[in-house]
C-alpha cells in the first residue's frame, strides 16, 4: 500500500509478510527497521531494484515501510551521503559491506557485483543478508576483517 506524499517527499510503502523459517528474525523489533531506496529521476534499475528489495523482505518475512527517495541533484547526493542510483539503505547502512565506509558521495549510476558480474541491481541475497545482519546487529555480521 503506498501513501501519498507531497514533491520533494519520500515515497512510502508498507507491508506484512511471514516467512515460516525466519522466526528469529521475526521476534526482533522489525518495526523499527527503516528501509530506503534512493535513486535519481530516470534511473534505469531504480523499479527493478524495489522490487529486489521487496522479494527480499518477503523471503526473511519482516514488516517494513520502505521509503523511495529521489536525490534531485549533486548538491542533495552529497547532503544524503548518495552512492549513486540506485541505493539501498538499512537502518542508515548501505546493503553493501565494501560501500559502509570510506566511500564518496557522488550523482551518477551505481553498480553491484553479482555473480563476478557488475548489474545496476543489487542481488537478492546482498540485500538479505543486509536484512538479517540489520535484524541481528551483535551476530557478527561482516565487518570482521583482521
Amino acid at each position: 500500500m503506498e501513501t501519498p506524499y507531497s514533491e520533494g517527499e519520500p515515497k512510502r510503502s508498507e507491508g506484512v509478510f511471514w516467512a515460516s523459517s525466519r522466526d528469529t528474525l521475526r521476534n526482533k523489533r522489525q518495526d523499527e527497521m527503516k528501509i530506503e531506496v534512493l535513486y535519481f529521476q530516470g534511473c534505469p534499475h531504480y523499479h527493478d531494484t524495489v522490487e529486489q528489495v521487496r522479494r527480499a523482505l518477503t523471503a526473511e518475512g519482516i514488516t517494513y515501510i520502505l521509503e523511495e527517495i529521489e536525490v534531485q541533484d549533486e548538491n542533495m547526493a552529497h547532503a544524503t551521503g548518495f552512492l549513486g542510483s540506485p541505493s539501498v539503505r538499512i537502518n542508515g547502512g548501505d546493503i553493501e559491506e565494501d560501500a559502509r565506509v570510506g566511500q564518496q558521495a557522488g550523482f551518477g549510476c551505481r553498480t553491484y557485483l553479482d555473480g563476478g558480474r557488475r548489474s545496476g541491481v543489487p542481488p537478492v541475497e546482498m540485500i538479505r543478508k543486509a536484512l538479517r545482519e540489520a535484524a541481528n546487529p551483535g551476530a557478527g555480521g561482516g565487518s570482521e576483517q583482521t
